[in-house]
Formats: C-alpha cells, structure tokens, sequence
C-alpha cells in the first residue's frame, strides 16, 4: 500500500474505520482491507473470509480501488445471533 496512502478510497477506508484496519495479502494475490472494528463472525482471524467488512483492493490507473466483497462468507444463525450480541456490548 506504500505510496498509495493518499487515493481516494484509501483515504475514505481509513475514515470509515477510524484508523482500525489491516491490510492482507489475499491467496489470489491481490490486497485485502479489513475494517477491525466489527471483528470476525467466526472469532477467527485465520481465512481472508473471516473479517466482516472486508474491501478487495486494486490497483486502476495508478490508484487503488477499493471494493467490498463478501464472498466466501457463510453466515449460520448462531454466528449472527453472536455478532449482534457483540455489537450490543455483550461478550461471551
């Protein structure tokens, strides 16, 4: 991401995550960013799948171009009912 700090969508994605982020190397090879804030459905932090608001990054015209993605995610009933718990203060 070195030189690309101040691209649009970088800049918006550092705003909208209040600073809390990472970027990952994906198996495809492209970046990965993920906003930490909201964690993992699963409380694993293992797959690029296990963030909940992830963006695919790439590189278009010299710029980073950042898209949400949600592929791969499953999400059963339990590991919503959690992640709600979670949001409302409540850990287990």
């Amino acid at each position: 991401m070195a030189g690309h700090e101040n691209d649009h969508d970088i800049r918006l994605l550092r705003w909208f995550s209040r600073g809390y982020f990472n970027v990952i190397c994906r198996t495809d090879g492209r970046l990965q960013l993920n906003d930490l804030r909201f964690g993992s459905l699963n409380r694993h932090f293992e797959r690029e799948t296990d963030y909940v608001f992830r963006f695919v990054l790439e590189e278009v015209r010299g710029e980073l171009k950042a898209r949400q993605t949600r592929e791969g995610h499953t999400l059963d009933r339990k590991a919503f009912i959690r992640f709600l718990q979670r949001i409302k203060g409540h850990c287990h």
